[in-house]
């Protein structure tokens, strides 16, 4: 219901993909666009199948992801030739920004018999999420206008988001490490996160980045926008950190989970995370604990 309410009001931006309910199929041959595609982050086209009888006739449908649109537009144009024309450009560069003095915080809206501090920096998280998803959405394929924006606004997301978890920390006190590790909401995706922060202060100016998209359905066209995605560490830059939270047998995952889900998904997925871990603090007994040295967050 979340979900669906955050893409009501497009303030998460049109950064996930949309085809996790496919099933691949295996081509006999290796198609004559292969030398155009090699320079790209490539998947076959994929056909959708009915499950059930009245479902919609079976489609083909191709993502291709490039760094520019006249790359990605060739792809498409050499499978699809009459969708390739009928492509709908994404983005709203007249959208205005979020409301943030009445925002509702449809996540982390204040729970009742709320006591933590964290909860502060958890709807600021929240709000700094809204924005940087509008910043997302109103880069349009073809330039890279506003691309600074959300860059910086997705790095102020990261810094908003390890604040909450640091000063969770401090109230809850002794345990809290070992009590998080444990945590179910404690996933690959929270602690990436945390690890990309981490990497941003301390170690190198790691960012964000974004790609053009081409999502087609044969015969119905498609749409083409701006893809944004989270930074995939490398194995050197993990081993740089004391305590990193991604493991280094974790680097292949994240990488895979980056690739196929958008920037804009996975900061709201890791912000549920967030807000569940907090609110099973609340019913812990919290001991004043020294706050973390620099590096150790």
């Amino acid at each position: 219901m979340l979900l669906k309410q955050a893409y009501r009001r497009g303030w998460l931006g049109r950064t996930t993909s949309r085809l996790s309910a496919v099933l691949r199929i295996t081509w006999e041959r290796r198609p004559p666009w292969h030398s155009v595609a090699r320079e790209l982050e490539w998947q076959e086209p994929t056909r959708e199948v009915p499950t059930a009888p009245g479902m919609p006739q079976a489609v083909t449908k191709a993502l291709v992801i490039a760094s520019s649109v006249d790359a990605a537009w060739k792809v498409v144009e050499r499978m699809f030739p009459e969708d390739a024309l009928r492509l709908r450009v994404v983005a709203d560069e007249h959208r205005p920004p979020p409301a943030l003095d009445d925002f509702e915080h449809p996540i982390s809206r204040t729970p009742e018999g709320e006591t933590l501090k964290a909860w502060a920096k958890v709807r600021e998280t929240e709000r700094r999420l809204a924005v940087a998803g509008w910043a997302m959405s109103r880069t349009a394929p073809g330039t890279q206008r506003h691309r600074v924006l959300a860059e910086d606004l997705v790095g102020a997301y990261f810094y908003s988001f390890e604040a909450a978890v640091q000063i969770l920390k401090q109230e809850v006190g002794e345990g809290f490490e070992a009590w998080l590790a444990a945590h179910p909401n404690n996933t690959i995706t929270f602690r990436a996160i945390r690890t990309i922060r981490t990497l941003a202060v301390h170690v190198e100016d790691i960012r964000s980045s974004s790609d053009v998209a081409i999502n087609v359905v044969k015969g119905r066209g498609g749409t083409i926008e701006r893809a944004w995605r989270l930074p995939s560490p490398s194995v050197e830059t993990l081993r740089s950190l004391k305590r990193p939270k991604l493991r280094e047998d974790e680097l292949d995952a994240w990488r895979k989970q980056a690739k196929e889900e958008g920037a804009g998904y996975q900061m709201l997925m890791a912000l549920q995370d967030l807000r569940a871990i907090v609110a099973a603090a609340e019913a812990r007994p919290r001991v004043e604990a020294d706050m973390p040295a620099v590096g150790d967050s």
